[in-house]
């Protein structure tokens, strides 16, 4: 019986970000290069989503999912607690990830077709089967009447990762209209929270029966652990690089195998070299034996010599002769040994080249999945960085746009008219530029910092355009066990800024 699969991840709103990866919604005209590592773009026409009344629709990328949880709120009259906020501090949206074990939610979304999960593999002639929406229905209603249905404010079905899962994003909202992260989901503490994980999975259970799917066991007894996104790239990562490393043993193995049929090789070659070169010098012999008795034959018939001698030497002819004709016999079957051999030793060593290749191949195609993966990685999250960037500049703008406004309102108008002037010279001209530059520089220090180069990041700060970094102490610099993704991407982001100001402020003193 294959297992159900339900994970929650908490979450204080949503990005525009994680919306884009849901809705498959790339931000520029190319698509996300980083979406090759995971997605499947060949399936991803087989993607749908769930709406409002259990109707299976096409995904729709034109409305993100946090302007539809605006559109929701307001609908309904209800004030996001985080509205205002410098720091979003409430857990206001709650992220399901429904599926189940690989083989069984295969059968469910492609029936008999078989789907190619090697990169680069062309799937776009695979339809998706009726059970994956009827599954996917049912799992519609029960979040519905779980948590109600006006609070899914997303439920996005991928087919076009390894395994097909759902994702379901619930806002926890009472039924007075009031967030509540505890009354909806965790309740008081972590015991009445773990007893409301529990009966959710006995519930769900109960609707995955028809689809060949059960319960799957406690994790408090088999002390699983769900990994983040970022465990899990990093799990994908290490165990990519095993298996290079397991290729490359391989690759030695066939070389060493190789390296000895070569030398026994070259050993039968010079045998049989040795042996030809034999029985040709025990010919020559032979032959001049033969001449020997053949003038012995003609004394013999002419009657000329003494007849007792030339029987004699006749006799001992006739044995040496014998004896060249055995040796020639047995280095002529040893040559025919030898033969054989080196035919053998031939294919052998002609099917160990082709392993060879193969696996050369193959480990060419594992170090350039990894660094697939990890171009990938890198950028994905220089997309993260740069949405935090643009956030921080966005604000920063606005605050020094109010001050500005406010300073300005007291000056005289000649004054204006000057302040004017330099607006124009510099938000029309290179200034612009260059802040776009410096903002790119410091995207390139906080990605580095998030995944733990900690001394690239500060050399990059030191030597980059900035010029900031220096001999800066990160010692003990890492993630906190608390802290979520999107925090410890903001970390990193102001560990950044602090690096290249560092910098300028040096450029200055100096």
């Amino acid at each position: 019986m294959a297992k159900q699969v339900c994970d929650l991840a908490p979450g204080k709103g949503m990005t525009v970000s994680q919306s884009d990866e849901h809705l498959r919604k790339a931000r520029t005209a190319i698509k996300n290069k980083s979406w090759s590592g995971n997605y499947d773009p060949t399936r991803e026409h087989l993607n749908f989503e769930v709406t409002h009344g259990g109707i299976v629709k096409n995904v729709d990328k034109e409305k993100s999912i946090p302007t539809r949880i605006r559109e929701n709120l307001k609908k309904r009259g209800i004030v996001d607690p985080n509205a205002g906020l410098d720091e979003p501090r409430y857990r206001t949206v709650a992220n399901f990830i429904l599926g189940g074990s690989r083989g069984q939610m295969h059968r469910l979304a492609y029936g008999n077709q078989t789907v190619n999960l090697d990169p680069g593999s062309d799937n776009s002639e695979i339809k998706r089967m009726p059970d994956i929406e009827h599954w996917a229905v049912d799992m519609y209603n029960f979040m519905g009447k779980k948590y109600g249905e006006e609070n899914i404010a997303a439920f996005i079905v991928h087919l076009d990762e390894t395994n097909p899962h759902i994702h379901c994003t619930i806002l926890p909202i009472t039924e007075r209209n009031k967030f509540s992260w505890k009354k909806v989901l965790s309740g008081a503490d972590k015991f009445e929270y773990r007893d409301r994980m529990l009966k959710l999975h006995d519930e769900l259970a109960e609707v995955n029966k028809k689809y060949q799917l059960e319960r799957g066991d406690d994790i408090s007894r088999t002390k699983a652990k769900h990994r983040t996104t970022e465990e899990y790239h990093q799990w994908r990562q290490k165990e990519l690089r095993e298996d290079v490393i397991a290729k490359q043993s391989e690759l030695r193995l066939v070389d060493e195998k190789l390296s000895a049929t070569s030398a026994a090789l070259k050993r039968a070659e010079t045998k049989l070299k040795g042996l030809t070169t034999m029985i040709k010098n025990l010919e020559a012999v032979h032959s001049i034996k033969e001449k020997e008795m053949d003038a012995l034959q003609k004394r013999l018939e002419s009657g000329t010599g003494d007849i007792n001698d030339i029987m004699e030497r006749m006799d001992r002819l006739h044995a040496e002769l014998q004896n060249i004709e055995d040796k020639i016999n047995d280095k002529r079957e040893k040559l025919s040994s030898a033969e054989h051999e080196i035919e053998k030793l031939l294919a052998v060593k002609e099917e160990k080249e082709k392993t060879n290749i193969l696996l050369e191949e193959k480990n060419t195609q594992l170090e350039t999945n990894i660094q697939k993966h990890v171009d990938n990685l890198q950028e994905r999250e220089i997309k993260n960085m740069s949405s935090i960037a643009l956030d921080y500049l966005n604000t920063e703008r606005k605050e020094q746009v109010q001050k500005a406004a406010e300073y300005e309102s007291g000056l005289p108008e000649h004054e204006k008219k000057i302040i004017d002037n330099y607006n124009k010279n510099v938000f029309g001209g290179t200034l612009v530029e260059d802040a776009a530059v410096k903002t790119n520089e410091v995207v390139a220090v906080a990605a580095a910092l998030y995944f733990g180069y900690i001394d690239q990041a500060i050399k990059f700060a030191s030597t980059g355009d900035g010029g900031g970094g220096g001999n800066q102490d990160l010692s003990g610099w890492g993630r906190k066990d608390d802290e979520d993704e999107w925090a410890w991407r903001k970390r990193c982001f102001g560990m950044a800024l602090h690096l290249m100001k560092t910098g300028k402020k040096k450029n200055m003193r100096r």
